[in-house]
Parts: structure tokens; sequence; C-alpha cells
């Protein structure tokens, strides 16, 4: 082993996930799984579209998309084959900007995939040429993902949702802004969020722990600290006072709902409560009795969308195209806001513990599906947040998730959007 190797020090190790940190600030967790024959890493900033200015919407997600661009326009140069069977990915999300490489099972791909990695964190090197290649990426991802139904009425959600907070900015950003954002204002985003002490490295699958703690070092470790001293968000989104409810109008197009209901963000200990309510709320056997004509409804989705300051429980309503929704949508709410009088049962509130403890175990059986799993605990400022939420799951009480859900699933937390088609005269 390195001799410098003293310059990365373990800090944790929580169910076969270790946590090693750069004298830089830099965070490395290793998830191992010796039956994989190939590596997965990522590298996240906790910084997203949260962070942006005003009048600089979309900064994150365009920022993205130009380092994609610039570094994997440097690799080509530099890859000596490498590049062809090394695969890179970028998503960014309120909380985090999130870089995922697949360099397959080659330990020189691997070690190309990491320095390209660092050189992104190292450096700033786009040009104005690249800046306007990737607004049109992030215009066209837009137009595309605009015509995903669900996508589309959640970025309208969030904005009606988050009226104070920064939550209520859809990440893909405003096109003018976007249009409008320069060089500078790249490199300035990149100085302030793009550092060491700000990322965390994720390496996945089957590897040498102790060759990969030298490479990280070498690449990462030179790496110095920003010189900048980053502001918490200070912004808190006041409780909703009243019901809303928003309809938008598409021609050719089936009609889908989406139901909301703010709760409470990732580090509140009741947290637990709105995966044990997504599921108990979205269960056949509550919906069955209340909700005789399912056959206009082609599915029903139930999700919970955990933030570092916010929380949100959403169900999802797909209708058969050509139907009037407006009753079906008002039954779906009445079998949801119905607690107080069908409080939870037993079985319900067993059923959901037991589903959630399965998909946890099928989650920590793949090391890979661990790794993205991970990324919004690590944004929202611990990742063993992810294993206590578990624990939290299991331990929580009946009495406490039927007080919960009363106190969420009201008409007064509720935002209903809707998308359908006009009414034909």
């Amino acid at each position: 082993m390195d001799q410098n190797i003293d310059a990365i020090k373990l800090q944790h190790e929580v169910h076969g996930v270790r946590e090693f940190k750069l004298n830089n600030g830099m965070a490395l967790l290793f998830i191992p799984d010796t039956r994989q024959s190939t590596v997965t890493t990522h590298l996240i900033y906790r910084s997203g579209s949260s962070k942006e200015k005003y009048g600089q919407k979309g900064l994150a997600h365009l920022l993205e998309h130009l380092l994609l661009i610039e570094s994997v326009a440097t690799a080509k140069k530099n890859s000596q084959g490498h590049i062809q069977s090394f695969k890179v990915k970028g998503v960014t999300n309120f909380d985090f900007t999130d870089y995922q490489t697949w360099p397959g099972s080659d330990i020189k791909t691997l070690k190309f995939a990491l320095q390209y990695s660092s050189s992104m964190m190292a450096s700033f090197n786009a040009t104005p040429e690249q800046l306007e290649e990737a607004k049109s990426q992030v215009i066209n991802e837009r137009e595309n993902t605009e015509a995903g139904r669900f996508n589309f009425l959640l970025r309208e959600a969030t904005s009606h949702l988050f009226t104070w907070h920064a939550y209520g900015r859809d990440p893909l950003g405003i096109p003018s802004d976007v249009q409008n954002l320069t060089l500078s204002d790249m490199q300035e985003f990149w100085y302030q969020h793009y550092r060491p002490e700000n990322a965390t490295l994720i390496i996945s699958g089957k590897y040498d722990e102790a060759d990969m703690l030298n490479t990280v070092l070498q690449l990462f470790g030179p790496i110095s600290k920003a010189r900048y001293e980053e502001k918490p968000i200070v912004t808190v989104e006041p409780p909703q006072n009243g019901e809303r409810e928003i309809v938008l109008l598409r021609k050719t197009t089936a009609p889908y709902s989406i139901i909301s209901y703010r709760a409470v963000d990732i580090n509140h200990p009741d947290a637990a409560a709105m995966e044990l309510l997504s599921r108990v709320l979205n269960s056949t056997e509550r919906t069955k009795n209340d909700f005789s004509d399912l056959g206009k409804i082609k599915s029903t989705r139930a999700s919970y969308m955990l933030l570092q300051q916010a929380g949100l429980l959403m169900f999802g309503i797909d209708f058969q195209y050509g139907i009037s929704e407006g009753i079906f949508k008002t039954k779906f709410i009445d079998v949801l806001e119905n607690l107080p009088k069908q409080p939870i049962t037993e079985q319900e509130f067993l059923k959901a513990k037991k589903a959630a403890a399965k998909d946890h175990k099928h989650i920590t059986e793949n090391a890979d599906e661990l790794a993205f799993k991970l990324l919004t605990f690590i944004a929202g400022g611990n990742w063993q947040r992810y294993f206590t939420l578990q624990q939290d799951i299991q331990n929580y009480d009946l009495a406490q998730l039927q007080k919960k859900g009363e106190e969420w699933i009201t008409s007064s937390n509720r935002l209903a959007i809707t998308l359908r088609e006009p009414v034909r005269r």
C-alpha cells in the first residue's frame, strides 16, 4: 500500500458500506460485490437546482451537460481506446448533481473513468462552443420530457406546492434563463460547488480496495478545498392554506392526475410514515371496496419524494382514453382521505412493513442499486440515514402512522393536478 495512504481515513462501516475521507474533505464510499464482474462509479455533488440564483434557473442542469461535453471531448483525446467501453451519464436534481460511469470490468478503464471524474473537479476548461451545444441539448430535453404525462405534471405540481422554497423551481430551468447564461456563470457555480468537501465518490461492484484507495488518493488527493463558504438555504415553505386544484389541457391525451400532499424532510423521525402510507393507501385491499369502477383506470401509482428540506406523498391515476375523469378522481381522493372513518388495519400495517423489508433486502443484495439509492441520502446530508430509515420503518407504531395519515392526507394539504383534453362543445 502507498505510504501516503494515511491521507485517506476510514470513517464508518455500515452493512458492508465503507466510508473513507480524504484530507481535502472528499468522501469515498466502497460498496463491494464480488458476485459482479463489473464496477460502477458515482461522483455526487451536494448541489442541485435549489442552489441557483434568481435569473439562473436551469444553471445546475446546464452545467451538468456542459461538463459532460467538455470532459468527454478531453477523454476521447487521452483515452487510448478506453473510451470505447466507457459510458457516462449525468443527473441533476433539486439537491444534487450526479455523474455515473460504467467502466466495465477492465481495471485500466476503471482508472481512466476515475481520472475522467477527477479532471471534472480539478479544472474548468469548457469553451463557448461547448456551452452552445449544452444549451441545445437542454432545450431539446425539455421538449422531449414534456411529452411524458407524469414527469410533466410532477414539474407543474412542485411549482405550486413550493411557492417560496427553491424546490418550486424545475431543475430543467426556464428556457430564457438557460439561453442567457454565460460561460462566466458556469464557472462561478462550478467553483462554488464542484469542490472536494462537497462531493462523494461511490465505487460499487468488484474491485481491489487497496488499489482503489491508492488510485483515488493520487487522482483526487491533490485537489484543494475551495475558498468558499456555502450559505445554507434558510427559506421555510409555510403550511398550505387550503386545497388546490389545477387542470391543464392538451389535445389527444388520456387523462392523468397526480394527487400530492406535503409531508416531512428526509431526516425527520416521521419520514418512515411516508413509505408506509404510500403502500397502505395504494393497496388493492383498500381500493377494491370503495372504488367499484376500476375499469375506467389503467393504473394507479404511489410514491414519495424525500428531499433535504421537504417531503411529498404522491398518488398518480392513469385513466383510460376518452373518459371524463372528474368523478373517478373524486372517488380516489375520497379513498385517500377516508382514514378517520376507515383506519389502517393491523393487516395493512404489517403487509406494508413486510413489503418495505423485502424491497430493502433486494436493494442491499445489489451493490449498484444500493449505490443509486444512497444518492438521495448523501444529498440529504448523511448516507447512513438510508439504513436508519429502514429501522424506523420496521419500528414504526400503528397508532403513530394513523395519526400522521390523518394529519397529512387532508383536503387542506392537497394539490390535485390533472392533464386532460379540452371539453368538446
